[in-house]
Protein backbone atom coordinates (compact mmCIF):
# COMPACT_ATOMS: atom_id res chain seq x y z
CA UNK A 1 0.00 0.00 0.00
CA UNK A 2 1.71 3.14 -1.24
CA UNK A 3 0.23 6.59 -1.14
CA UNK A 4 0.46 8.86 -4.16
CA UNK A 5 -0.59 12.46 -4.43
CA UNK A 6 -4.22 11.58 -5.32
CA UNK A 7 -4.74 9.64 -2.11
CA UNK A 8 -3.05 12.35 -0.06
CA UNK A 9 -5.34 14.98 -1.57
CA UNK A 10 -8.40 12.90 -0.72
CA UNK A 11 -7.15 12.35 2.84
CA UNK A 12 -6.38 16.06 3.33
CA UNK A 13 -9.81 16.96 1.94
CA UNK A 14 -11.44 14.54 4.37
CA UNK A 15 -9.56 16.00 7.32
CA UNK A 16 -10.50 19.53 6.23
CA UNK A 17 -14.19 18.58 6.03
CA UNK A 18 -13.93 17.12 9.54
CA UNK A 19 -12.40 20.43 10.72
CA UNK A 20 -15.32 22.32 9.12
CA UNK A 21 -17.75 20.03 10.96
CA UNK A 22 -15.90 20.69 14.22
CA UNK A 23 -15.97 24.46 13.57
CA UNK A 24 -19.73 24.15 13.15
CA UNK A 25 -20.10 23.23 16.81
CA UNK A 26 -18.77 26.60 17.98
CA UNK A 27 -21.58 28.93 19.11
CA UNK A 28 -20.32 31.82 16.99
CA UNK A 29 -20.21 29.70 13.83
CA UNK A 30 -23.03 27.28 14.58
CA UNK A 31 -24.11 24.95 11.80
CA UNK A 32 -27.27 22.93 11.74
CA UNK A 33 -26.78 19.38 12.96
CA UNK A 34 -27.63 18.02 9.52
CA UNK A 35 -24.88 20.14 7.91
CA UNK A 36 -22.32 19.08 10.52
CA UNK A 37 -23.22 15.43 9.89
CA UNK A 38 -23.02 15.98 6.13
CA UNK A 39 -19.54 17.55 6.35
CA UNK A 40 -18.37 14.86 8.76
CA UNK A 41 -19.71 12.14 6.44
CA UNK A 42 -17.94 13.67 3.45
CA UNK A 43 -14.75 13.78 5.52
CA UNK A 44 -15.00 10.14 6.56
CA UNK A 45 -15.83 9.04 3.00
CA UNK A 46 -12.89 11.01 1.58
CA UNK A 47 -10.41 9.48 4.01
CA UNK A 48 -11.96 6.03 3.43
CA UNK A 49 -11.70 6.49 -0.33
CA UNK A 50 -8.03 7.44 0.07
CA UNK A 51 -7.35 4.19 1.93
CA UNK A 52 -9.28 2.06 -0.59
CA UNK A 53 -7.71 3.74 -3.61
CA UNK A 54 -4.21 3.38 -2.16
CA UNK A 55 -4.52 -0.36 -2.55
CA UNK A 56 -5.17 -0.06 -6.31
CA UNK A 57 -1.98 0.00 -8.35
CA UNK A 58 -1.67 2.42 -11.25
CA UNK A 59 -4.72 4.48 -10.35
CA UNK A 60 -4.89 7.63 -12.52
CA UNK A 61 -6.38 10.73 -10.92
CA UNK A 62 -7.79 13.68 -12.84
CA UNK A 63 -5.89 16.96 -12.50
CA UNK A 64 -9.07 18.61 -11.14
CA UNK A 65 -8.57 16.59 -7.95
CA UNK A 66 -5.96 19.16 -6.89
CA UNK A 67 -8.66 21.80 -6.32
CA UNK A 68 -10.79 19.50 -4.13
CA UNK A 69 -9.25 20.69 -0.82
CA UNK A 70 -10.33 24.22 -1.71
CA UNK A 71 -14.01 23.33 -1.13
CA UNK A 72 -13.77 22.79 2.65
CA UNK A 73 -11.30 25.69 2.88
CA UNK A 74 -13.82 28.05 1.28
CA UNK A 75 -16.65 26.74 3.48
CA UNK A 76 -14.49 27.20 6.59
CA UNK A 77 -13.43 30.71 5.51
CA UNK A 78 -17.06 31.73 5.00
CA UNK A 79 -17.99 30.30 8.41
CA UNK A 80 -15.15 32.17 10.10
CA UNK A 81 -16.01 35.37 8.25
CA UNK A 82 -19.68 35.05 9.24
CA UNK A 83 -18.67 34.31 12.81
CA UNK A 84 -16.45 37.38 12.92
CA UNK A 85 -19.12 39.59 11.37
CA UNK A 86 -21.79 38.44 13.86
CA UNK A 87 -19.43 38.74 16.81
CA UNK A 88 -18.43 42.24 15.70
CA UNK A 89 -22.07 43.25 15.19
CA UNK A 90 -23.09 41.89 18.60
CA UNK A 91 -20.42 43.99 20.31
CA UNK A 92 -21.55 47.27 18.77
CA UNK A 93 -23.24 49.67 21.16
CA UNK A 94 -27.01 49.80 20.86
CA UNK A 95 -28.50 52.74 19.03
CA UNK A 96 -30.15 54.77 21.78
CA UNK A 97 -32.79 56.10 19.36
CA UNK A 98 -34.01 52.64 18.38
CA UNK A 99 -36.11 50.32 20.50
CA UNK A 100 -37.23 46.79 19.75
CA UNK A 101 -40.89 46.01 20.13
CA UNK A 102 -42.14 42.85 21.84
CA UNK A 103 -42.59 41.08 18.51
CA UNK A 104 -39.01 41.86 17.47
CA UNK A 105 -39.70 44.74 15.09
CA UNK A 106 -37.67 47.90 15.53
CA UNK A 107 -39.70 50.81 16.79
CA UNK A 108 -39.84 53.68 14.33
CA UNK A 109 -39.88 57.09 15.91
CA UNK A 110 -41.30 60.13 14.18
CA UNK A 111 -38.95 62.96 13.37
CA UNK A 112 -39.07 65.95 11.08
CA UNK A 113 -37.54 64.04 8.15
CA UNK A 114 -40.03 61.17 8.29
CA UNK A 115 -43.21 63.13 9.01
CA UNK A 116 -44.87 61.67 5.92
CA UNK A 117 -44.30 58.05 7.05
CA UNK A 118 -46.46 56.21 9.58
CA UNK A 119 -45.07 56.06 13.09
CA UNK A 120 -44.71 52.63 14.67
CA UNK A 121 -43.60 53.03 18.25
CA UNK A 122 -45.55 50.45 20.28
CA UNK A 123 -46.89 46.95 19.82
CA UNK A 124 -50.39 48.43 19.66
CA UNK A 125 -49.25 50.64 16.77
CA UNK A 126 -47.92 47.57 14.96
CA UNK A 127 -51.33 45.90 15.34
CA UNK A 128 -53.01 49.02 13.93
CA UNK A 129 -50.68 49.05 10.92
CA UNK A 130 -51.32 45.32 10.35
CA UNK A 131 -55.05 46.04 10.04
CA UNK A 132 -54.74 49.37 8.16
CA UNK A 133 -55.96 49.08 4.52
CA UNK A 134 -53.64 51.96 3.61
CA UNK A 135 -50.54 50.19 4.93
CA UNK A 136 -47.65 49.65 2.54
CA UNK A 137 -47.20 46.05 1.35
CA UNK A 138 -43.56 46.11 2.48
CA UNK A 139 -44.64 47.13 6.01
CA UNK A 140 -47.23 44.33 6.06
CA UNK A 141 -44.55 41.86 5.00
CA UNK A 142 -42.23 43.04 7.80
CA UNK A 143 -45.02 42.66 10.34
CA UNK A 144 -46.00 39.20 9.07
CA UNK A 145 -42.41 38.03 9.31
CA UNK A 146 -41.53 39.60 12.67
CA UNK A 147 -44.85 39.27 14.53
CA UNK A 148 -46.38 35.80 14.17
CA UNK A 149 -49.25 36.76 16.50
CA UNK A 150 -50.36 39.44 13.99
CA UNK A 151 -50.30 37.25 10.87
CA UNK A 152 -54.08 36.71 10.94
CA UNK A 153 -54.61 40.49 10.96
CA UNK A 154 -52.17 40.91 8.06
CA UNK A 155 -53.94 38.11 6.15
CA UNK A 156 -57.31 39.83 6.67
CA UNK A 157 -55.97 43.20 5.47
CA UNK A 158 -57.20 44.03 1.93
CA UNK A 159 -53.86 45.73 1.19
CA UNK A 160 -51.91 42.49 1.66
CA UNK A 161 -50.43 41.46 -1.71
CA UNK A 162 -51.10 38.02 -3.20
CA UNK A 163 -47.52 36.78 -2.80
CA UNK A 164 -47.60 37.57 0.92
CA UNK A 165 -50.97 35.80 1.24
CA UNK A 166 -49.44 32.73 -0.45
CA UNK A 167 -46.57 32.76 2.04
CA UNK A 168 -48.92 33.21 4.97
CA UNK A 169 -51.08 30.29 3.75
CA UNK A 170 -47.96 28.13 3.39
CA UNK A 171 -47.02 28.79 7.03
CA UNK A 172 -50.10 26.74 7.93
CA UNK A 173 -51.44 28.62 10.96
CA UNK A 174 -55.17 27.81 11.19
CA UNK A 175 -56.18 31.37 12.17
CA UNK A 176 -54.22 32.77 9.23
CA UNK A 177 -55.73 30.29 6.78
CA UNK A 178 -59.22 31.14 8.13
CA UNK A 179 -58.52 34.88 7.63
CA UNK A 180 -57.46 34.24 4.04
CA UNK A 181 -60.56 32.08 3.43
CA UNK A 182 -62.82 34.86 4.72
CA UNK A 183 -61.30 37.25 2.15
CA UNK A 184 -62.60 35.13 -0.73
Amino acid sequence: MSWVSGELILAVTGVLFAVVAALGTMPSAALATSMRLLYLSIGVMSVGAAFVLSSIEGMAYPPALWVLPLVPCIIGAVMISDSHRHTHHDNLPADPTTETLACGMPAITKNAESAAHPTVSTDADVALVAADPAAAPSELARIAFACPHLRAAVAANPATPANLLEWLAAVGDEAVVASIARRA
